[in-house]
């Protein structure tokens, strides 16, 4: 938690901030709102346009690109000790397992009053309450009403 020494202590003393201002907490929980999606869903400019990948003869990533299956390329010498991969456009790319998109349902809002937790279910009310709390603590640090 934050601290801050008020003038009414002696130097070195450090006072706790007002528990008032930590009454309630928010969060917005997000990650159960989305899902695993194809390179097609989220536009990936690897499915769209095809890639190149440049790999070093000796590269231990050679046998993956060569022998995993569903991409088609072409493969080219590349100077001295390299080799160039050519994916044509509308294959799945390498990091198709990391492509995430919204399934739809809004963000959880949970606030902290306390010693528990709740859901809130209107997220205007949320975002409202949130922006008041946020003023009322700037206009009291403001007045030095919470030292």
């Amino acid at each position: 938690m934050p601290t801050h020494r008020t003038t009414r202590e002696p130097a070195g003393a450090v006072a706790s901030i007002d528990p008032r201002l930590y009454i309630k907490r928010r969060a917005l929980q997000t990650t159960e709102h989305f899902r695993d999606a194809t390179c097609e869903e989220v536009g990936c400019a690897h499915y769209l346009f095809g890639w190149v990948t440049v790999l070093p003869v000796d590269s231990e990533h050679l046998a993956f690109i060569r022998t995993s299956p569903g991409r088609e390329f072409t493969e080219h010498r590349n100077g001295p000790g390299l080799i160039e991969f050519h994916f044509k456009a509308g294959q799945r790319c390498f990091r198709a397992s990391q492509h995430k998109i919204q399934n739809g349902r809004p963000p959880t809002l949970l606030v902290q009053r306390k010693d528990r937790i709740a859901v809130e279910q209107e997220p205007e009310r949320w975002v409202g309450e949130y922006n008041e709390e946020t003023a009322r603590a700037h206009a009291e640090y403001k007045q030095g009403s919470y030292t």
